[in-house]
């Protein structure tokens, strides 16, 4: 029990949980397909970031492979998030180690995956009141709605 608790004391929190209480502008992904996203009640054609309470269009390079820091630091506003999840389009074929390891320095891990999955991995991370940041390339060959049925 000892060994637990001096366990829990060393460890930092990875994940802060809030609880939100104005959920009427919480970004969640109701739509996506090859050329772009519905995201709350607003479409976007092409990249986007995405906030806990705000999306906006990106404009990263056309390669996900080429992205930078540079590109998403604009984005964050006064602080960086703790998880930025990255929706690459399809599967992702490189697993970044550059760009994730200057973002860790930074204090932020990076979570890569395709962009139907990270769509899912945001809305269920917002349904938990969890601190993120999302940026998102279309997925091409992919559409997906989020109807009722399937929350």
């Amino acid at each position: 029990m000892n060994e637990t608790r001096k366990m829990q004391e060393k460890t930092p929190n990875l994940v802060t949980i809030h609880n939100i209480n104005n959920e009427s502008n919480l970004q969640l992904v109701r739509f996506y397909n090859d050329h772009g996203f519905h995201i709350s009640d607003t479409e976007f054609v092409g990249p986007v970031f995405v906030n806990l309470f705000q999306t906006v269009e990106w404009r990263p390079p056309s390669d996900p492979r080429s992205v930078r820091v540079s590109h998403l630091l604009p984005y964050w506003g006064s602080s960086p998030p703790p998880l930025l999840i990255f929706g690459v389009g399809g599967a992702p074929d490189a697993p970044l180690y550059k760009l994730a390891s200057k973002l860790s320095k930074l204090g932020v891990f990076l979570e890569l995956m395709s962009t139907p999955a990270a769509c899912r991995t945001w809305n269920v991370l917002m349904s938990e009141g969890r601190e993120a940041a999302m940026c998102l390339y279309p997925s091409i060959g992919h559409k997906k709605d989020f109807k009722a049925s399937d929350r």
